[in-house]
């Protein structure tokens, strides 16, 4: 499974999420018109910055990271303290200050298809899934996604809470196949406060550093 930050190259990848299906039918209205509200609200950013942090649990993996991500349009920069990433849709730039090296590596339509970047977090479940509004406890909504082609797919369950009253995403957690288990949560959202420059790779910022493409 594909888990971002995992491989410090496919930034924010979160899983093989593409599939080739028909049309979704017979989804629940009340998890669509959550997911529906979440959607419209980071769709009216023009840009924002969320406080995370994330775990991977897993036969060979137990850790947790916290980390920043800077999103605006397309773009963003993702920062974790010994690693740095910006992506602009044509290239990823991971940075590992320790070392001084800079990793470039180019983003391909596959890559697009199947994976999710912080850019589309909060709305990946508008298509390719089913989904099916589970409870809300406490003012959160639990809302389960299904691949509509779990064949194709290394996961069988995401799970997203999204806050009632915010009407922002507090986690997701995504359930593998061979007993995986990878939670992003969300500790802080700001909105509207990125500018391009924090979301752009400046190659004279890293004089110095090894390039390594």
């Amino acid at each position: 499974m594909k888990l971002f930050f995992l491989s410090g190259t496919m930034a924010f990848s979160l899983l093989n999420v593409k599939a080739q299906t028909p049309a979704i039918q017979d989804q629940d209205p009340k998890a669509k018109k959550v997911l529906e509200e979440l959607s419209k609200k980071m769709k009216s950013y023009n840009s924002f910055v969320i406080e995370y942090t994330r775990s991977l649990k897993s036969k060979d993996v137990n850790e947790t990271q916290k980390g920043t991500a800077y999103v605006k349009g397309d773009k963003y920069k993702l920062d974790e303290g010994d690693k740095v990433i910006y992506s602009d849709t044509k290239n990823t730039w991971t940075i590992l200050p320790k070392e001084k090296e800079v990793y470039v590596n180019p983003i391909d339509e596959k890559d697009k298809e199947e994976s999710v970047n912080p850019t589309q977090l909060f709305n990946m479940w508008e298509k390719d899934f089913k989904y099916r509004h589970v409870k809300e406890e406490n003012g959160v909504h639990e809302i389960h996604l299904f691949p509509m082609n779990p064949k194709k797919s290394k996961f069988h369950t995401i799970i997203m809470k999204i806050d009632a009253n915010k009407q922002e995403l507090s986690s997701v957690i995504i359930k593998g196949k061979e007993a995986d288990e990878f939670t992003f949560k969300l500790n802080k959202l700001t909105p509207n406060a990125v500018s391009d420059a924090d979301v752009k790779f400046e190659k004279a910022k890293y004089s110095g550093y090894t390039i390594i493409d």
